[in-house]
């Protein structure tokens, strides 16, 4: 039995390394630091040169150049950050005495700065800068920086978030408590109801300086009592937060054994717990020499730089599955010193390095299977008559090449067939009509997506309606069988989505929609309205990201459903 379970974990680790796709050296020429984000549209790139340029590049999931916006010009940038979501993309990085953010929401190809959205900081040396997106209201953009404010002995580390609205609701010096005055290089990362911050006491502005490690946690706005997470008997050098489900990682590169080590502790708790190290002995210690994420599978990717038998530095990989680590595989010798850039969308992820004897960045893509497309649902296309309207959940791979729409209809067998391809999130039946009242036919959908590896996902779930064929449109296509209101499209929307219901019989209809709190946003309908399926659309460009809920009242039908709103 023992040997059948190595055999399993030997194959799927096989399986897992033969994803990687081929190295590509771009050409972004001389960058010194940079970052990476990637998501639906592409991977997203911030540069830093070694005269303090600022410039932003968009590659697609080859590695090739789409887009170039220099952000800052005037030789004063460090520090380059690059995080967000689907719609909305933030450039943070230090400009002189200011900690910048630009933003984007169109996916990099323009950029929004105004100097409301600069936060001041010291002329003092600076050590580091990370930043966080969150969704929701009361998330954003977490931002964390040091500076060498106390003295030349002492670092201190400030948090500020930028909300949603563009506005700064909060500002804290995290190193001002008793138990941890000093520290620099910071981390964070956020949890519901919690920001997660770490930061190193090492004093020096040296490369390979270590010193202790604290984090201290804001919960349900209340910042908490710092914490010791690496002591004075190993120290530190560099440190990266992660949160996996319910429990918090602090991973860090001890220099006085030369390993790669981890804690962790439960997100609700103080009590942190070290493991053996992730790399022993041969381990590159200076900062920037390791960077981690996560993927959907809940899986967590490692990428260091390592000495083989003292002879040289390659890059080396291992993922975590919840149970154990992988084995090593290494790539890429020659490693320079600059630092490591990592990011997941799915469960891809995309690396960003340089290697010695070549200015330009390289880079290299995992591509795993697509995840299966969510939340599959029918609606009329266009109201009343509408032809059978198939919509489901963007997919959030880079590399995604199109959808498949498989369609069964019941007079045929249960033998689904394909029926259309798409880029976009829907997919409108050339032959069938929306007849919840009572079609001749019973039709179902499922959809599966593509890459451009030629890799297939898993089905989405299965979503069936009545129907008629296009040319025969009956009473009965025009008159619902009973009251409905159907999932808004698309979800989650920015800034328009349609609301489609259905009314069996004449009356009054209102459709309005609430916030959170239960406060009226918008009346969509409020009319006598005849039997039949209709669609209305909301507009929420004025309005913050956030859950919104709407509601339909049609006599004694009332039905109640949420919708997402991200920019």
């Amino acid at each position: 039995m023992r040997t059948f379970f190595l055999l399993v974990l030997i194959l799927a680790y096989n399986l897992f390394a033969q994803e990687w796709n081929e190295i590509k050296t771009t050409e972004i020429a001389e960058p010194e630091k940079y970052d990476i984000f990637a998501n639906s549209s592409g991977i997203h790139t911030l540069a830093r040169t070694g005269t303090g340029v600022i410039t932003y590049y968009k590659l697609n999931s080859e590695g090739d150049v789409q887009t170039t916006s220099e952000l800052e010009p005037f030789n004063g940038g460090d520090f380059p950050n690059i995080i967000g979501t689907n719609d909305k993309i933030y450039a943070i990085y230090k400009a002189g005495n200011n900690i910048r953010v630009k933003y984007s929401t169109d996916n990099g190809n323009n950029w929004i700065w105004n100097s409301d959205l600069d936060r001041p900081t010291t002329a003092n040396y600076c050590n580091g800068v990370d930043a966080v997106f969150q969704d929701g209201p009361s998330g954003g953009v977490h931002i964390v920086w040091a500076t060498q404010d106390g003295g030349t002995s002492g670092f201190e580390t400030y948090y500020r978030r930028l909300a949603p609205d563009n506005s700064w609701p909060e500002y804290k010096t995290v190193t001002d408590h008793s138990l941890a005055q000093y520290g620099g290089n910071p981390s964070v990362t956020v949890s519901p109801n919690r920001v997660h911050v770490s930061f190193n006491t090492d004093a020096t502005t040296s490369i390979v300086g270590s010193g202790e490690v604290k984090s201290r946690d804001k919960f349900n706005g209340i910042w908490q009592t710092p914490q010791t997470v690496v002591s004075s008997s190993e120290l530190s050098v560099d440190e990266r937060l992660l949160v996996r489900g319910d429990y918090l990682y602090l991973f860090y590169n001890c220099p006085n054994s030369y390993d790669l080590k981890y804690k962790t502790r439960p997100l609700a708790t103080t009590s942190w717990s070290g493991y053996p190290p992730i790399e022993a002995e041969l381990f590159w210690f200076y900062e920037d020499a390791f960077e981690v994420t996560k993927t959907t599978n809940n899986f967590i990717h490692i990428i260091y730089k390592k000495n083989i038998d003292g002879t040289g530095w390659v890059f080396t990989y291992k993922y975590y599955d919840g149970i154990s680590w992988s084995n090593e595989d290494n790539f890429d010798d020659n490693a320079n010193v600059l630092p490591i850039g990592l990011s997941s969308t799915s469960n891809d992820f995309f690396l960003i390095w340089v290697k010695t004897g070549t200015p330009y960045l390289r880079f290299r893509q995992y591509d795993a299977i697509p995840l299966a497309p969510q939340n599959t649902s029918l609606s009329s296309n266009s109201g009343n008559f509408g032809q059978i309207r198939v919509s489901w959940v963007k997919n959030s791979e880079a590399d995604l090449s199109l959808y498949e729409i498989w369609r069964k209809v019941d007079i045929q067998g249960n033998t689904y067939e394909l029926v259309g391809t798409t880029t976009n999130n829907y997919f409108v039946d050339p032959i069938y009509l929306y007849c919840p009242g009572g079609g001749d036919f019973y039709v179902t959908y499922k959809v599966r997506a593509k890459d451009m590896g030629n890799k297939f996902s898993p089905y989405s779930n299965e979503a069936g309606i009545r129907a008629e064929q296009l040319g025969k449109k009956f009473f009965t296509c025009n008159s619902p069988a009973d009251y409905n209101l159907d999932q808004n499209y698309p979800n989650p929307f920015n800034p328009n989505t349609k609301i489609s219901y259905s009314i069996k019989e004449e009356g009054l209809v209102t459709l309005k929609v609430y916030d959170i709190l239960g406060k009226e946003i918008a009346t969509l309908v409020n009319e006598n309205k005849p039997s039949g399926n209709y669609e209305a659309e909301f507009n929420a460009s004025q309005l913050p990201s956030g859950m919104y809920i709407y509601k339909i009242q049609a006599g004694k039908f009332s039905d109640v459903k949420k919708m997402l709103l991200t920019k």
